[in-house]
């Protein structure tokens, strides 16, 4: 295993915690400094971003409905 590939497989396993704002400033840091020189990563963060944002729409699409079975169990 390369170093290069050691830096993107520690990247990546970062990268949800930075979509989710929960990284650490040390890994945040370390992210960012290897995002701005791997465009395979910056690809990869991307493509987790716009899946994170297909899920809170279709989350968000649905909250109406599960509200409404929330209700009914209550009432139950």
């Amino acid at each position: 295993m390369t170093d290069r590939h050691e830096s993107c497989e520690a990247t990546r396993d970062v990268m949800g915690l930075l979509i989710s704002s929960d990284a650490t400033v040390p890994d945040l840091a370390a992210a960012r400094d290897h995002l701005a020189g791997c465009a395979p990563c910056r690809g990869y963060l991307k493509r987790m971003q716009e899946d994170e944002l297909r899920l809170r729409d279709f989350a968000s699409s649905h909250e109406p409905r599960i509200e409404e079975l929330e209700l009914q169990a209550v009432n139950a």
